[in-house]
């Protein structure tokens, strides 16, 4: 999966800044990394509780210092925007208060400063789609994929076939499946949306749940 830029000058500020200026704190990639492995979706997934407790001291101590960062304008505000928008993406997934519509403005402003930019449109997408929003998602998905270069399109085909789907329109989910190659990390999700979107079309029989897993 595509994922935002993190740029040096917002990585040495994360050093500089004094609200993560304590003794053995991790750097930016580490704590991002950490939080993905096990919010990327929902429900997130954790090894252990003192993993998951681990998790949420990262996301609260990514989250205060790209807001510091933001607030006193040491960084390019477009990549603290797009960060912000994917930290609280993320803090959704970990049921944190807020953090769904704070991850639309963030990622929505992201979009404004840098319209070209597909990343933000992508992340907004998948975060629409999968909290039940499809129109805007798609609506998202479908920039994200005008604007992407062709070696970043397989991703953007797997978020857009899940989006149809879960729209139940099946024969848009199955035309965006048949463009993912086989060998794609998504390919074992990809092959439920295309057998039950095929026995969808040939019955005319949705099916009862819209269940698939996101790799």
């Amino acid at each position: 999966m595509i994922r935002p830029a993190i740029t040096t000058v917002c990585f040495m500020i994360f050093f500089a800044s004094s609200v993560l200026g304590q003794a053995e704190q991790p750097n930016l990639d580490s704590a991002m990394s950490a939080i993905r492995r096990a919010a990327d979706k929902f429900p997130p997934t954790f090894s252990s509780e003192a993993e998951q407790a681990n998790v949420l001291r990262l996301w609260h101590w990514v989250e205060s210092g790209l807001q510091a960062s933001l607030e006193a304008k040491t960084a390019p505000e477009k990549d603290l925007e797009l960060l912000l928008g994917e930290i609280y993406r993320l803090g959704h997934n970990l049921d944190i208060e807020g953090a769904g519509d704070k991850a639309v403005s963030h990622l929505n402003r992201a979009i404004t400063l840098d319209p070209i930019n597909p990343k933000p449109y992508l992340l907004l997408g998948r975060h629409l789609t999968f909290k039940g929003s499809y129109t805007d998602g798609e609506l998202a998905l479908l920039h994200a994929y005008i604007l992407s270069p062709p070696e970043n399109l397989v991703d953007l085909q797997f978020l857009l076939a899940n989006n149809y789907y879960f729209q139940k329109r099946f024969a848009l989910a199955l035309a965006m499946i048949s463009r993912i190659p086989p060998d794609h990390p998504a390919a074992r999700a990809s092959t439920v949306i295309r057998d039950n979107s095929r026995k969808a079309l040939e019955t005319g029989v949705a099916p009862k749940t819209i269940e698939i897993d996101i790799p």
